[in-house]
């Protein structure tokens, strides 16, 4: 088997958002530590994974992701929750405060 790529030893970087961490946090006590002892699995294959793997595990996970914020944006936009900042948009551009693209 290949080595792991020091890069890919050490521990996550990866800044967790406090609203993330939060909610973790907030759960009861058994389903929080099953939270964080499946995470510490997931991370643990991962370090085992080949460069190969790895590649398309960053694939798959960036589709994943990018469809994941997708549906969070569509639902936040029907409900409402987008209206004030286009409301402010629009008037910015009325008011001559935009470029053309």
């Amino acid at each position: 088997m290949e080595a792991t790529p020091p890069a890919l030893t050490k521990r996550s970087t990866r800044k967790t958002a406090p609203s993330e961490l939060h909610a973790i946090f907030k759960m009861p006590t058994p389903r929080r530590l099953t939270i964080l002892s499946r995470l510490e699995h997931i991370e643990s294959e991962i370090q085992q994974m080949s460069p190969e793997e790895i590649a398309a595990f960053r694939a798959w996970f960036a589709e994943f992701d990018a469809a994941a914020w997708d549906r969070q944006f569509e639902e936040d936009a029907k409900a409402g929750k987008l209206d004030v900042l286009v409301s402010q948009a629009l008037r910015d551009h009325e008011a001559g405060h935009s470029t053309k693209l």
